[in-house]
């Protein structure tokens, strides 16, 4: 589940378990608060220098690895180098099964199960997007078998998940007052959790189709149930967060089909999310990843509009302040050099200019390698071959 969305659900978790939690045991509240500013990294080091000796509840101390687990994903997330996305995502998982394995029974264990499969179909992501740009790769393809088991073991335990929590929010009443407020709380959380556990569902069906060649039959069935899956989420839950991500990847999926008429329909979904009035930070995550979504499409073979690319992404890093520095930003900021890179191939720009676009392109991706530690490969070959050049 893409990073914004995922990061809500995980705090809204942490601070629904704090309610049973006394006073003079603030851990609970300190991390998701941690969480909900961005200081994943803050909250690790806190967490793992959390004196042995302190007082606390059998209660707070047995979920002490749940939430170790939880911000070792978050700090998965922000990270920008992959071997310490891996190691954070191994390590996360790791406390996510020991969790499960020690304590069984505890009210928690449902949503660790739910992040440590997601872990599971992210390794899965991670092995199909390795070899990236590389479809008719035999080596590849090799791989997809494998892959499509995985995912479709993953499908099976987040298809127990919707189904347990479809059951639950069939139990409350369609109306809870006002001064029920625990009850609310109950009922929007396990809303929350069915939100997730359909979208992931749904990203089962999309990555599937990832392992299949890119104009077969196979990719383009998967993506058209995977996108009719999505706008069934986003009809239900439209005013909801859950559901706006849902249109987003039902953009995804129309972008996926990579044919004109699929990327005028993406291109649509994008720009609407982008005119949303919204203003929180989910929702300004969910605009960025819309945004990095249409540079993709602007950048694809069929539009070509790599002048456009250049302005709206630029336009953005004058006012995205640290979001720059995101996953997303940087993904923004490699569609900027691409762009850049094509621009100073086209021959209707005097020699001066091309050279100025040339330049700019090598100024960014020194910048995208510095934040990634060299460890892209993708950066590494770019920087080498607009060198070659100037």
């Amino acid at each position: 589940m893409p990073i914004g969305w995922m990061r809500c659900l995980l705090i809204c978790c942490i601070a629904l378990s704090t309610s049973a939690v006394r006073a003079e045991e603030p851990v609970n509240a300190f991390l998701s608060g941690l969480l909900r500013h961005g200081y994943a990294d803050t909250a690790l080091i806190y967490l793992e220098r959390l004196d042995p000796q302190l007082e606390l509840s059998p209660q707070v101390r047995e979920i002490l690895p749940y939430h170790h687990a939880v911000i070792l994903m978050h700090c998965a997330e922000q990270t920008l180098r992959p071997q310490e996305k891996r190691e954070f995502e191994e390590k996360s998982a790791a406390l996510f099964s020991q969790f499960i394995k020690n304590h069984p029974e505890h009210a928690l264990v449902p949503q660790a199960q739910m992040s440590l499969v997601e872990l599971q179909l992210q390794q899965a992501k991670s092995h199909l997007e390795a070899s990236e740009g590389h479809d008719s790769s035999p080596a590849r393809q090799d791989n997809w078998p494998d892959i499509r088991q995985q995912i479709a073991e993953i499908q099976t335990v987040f298809l127990q998940q919707r189904d347990r929590y479809q059951t639950y929010s069939d139990q409350y009443p369609a109306f809870i007052p006002a001064d029920e407020p625990e009850l609310r709380r109950a009922r929007d959380h396990v809303q929350e959790m069915l939100i997730r556990s359909c979208l992931d569902l749904a990203q089962c069906k999309y990555w599937e189709a990832q392992t299949y060649p890119v104009d077969s039959p196979q990719r383009q069935q998967l993506l058209k149930s995977a996108g009719n899956s999505y706008e069934l989420i986003h009809q239900r839950y439209r005013s909801q967060v859950g559901g706006l991500f849902a249109r987003l990847w039902q953009g995804k999926c129309y972008e996926g089909l990579r044919d004109e008429q699929g990327m005028r329909l993406a291109l649509g979904i994008y720009g609407e999310i982008l005119e949303h009035d919204g203003t929180s930070s989910a929702l300004v995550l969910l605009k960025d990843q819309a945004l990095l979504y249409r540079l993709v499409c602007l950048n694809s073979e069929f539009r070509k509009d790599f002048q456009l690319v250049e302005m709206e992404s630029e336009s953005w890093l004058e006012n995205a302040g640290r979001r720059s520095n995101s996953e997303t930003g940087l993904a923004i900021q490699w569609e900027l050099c691409r762009a850049l890179d094509a621009l100073a191939q086209d021959a209707q720009w005097p020699p001066d200019t091309r050279h100025d676009f040339l330049v700019r392109a090598h100024e960014h991706i020194l910048r995208l390698q510095a934040l990634t530690g060299g460890q892209t490969r993708e950066f590494n070959e770019f920087r080498l071959k607009i060198e070659s050049r100037l």
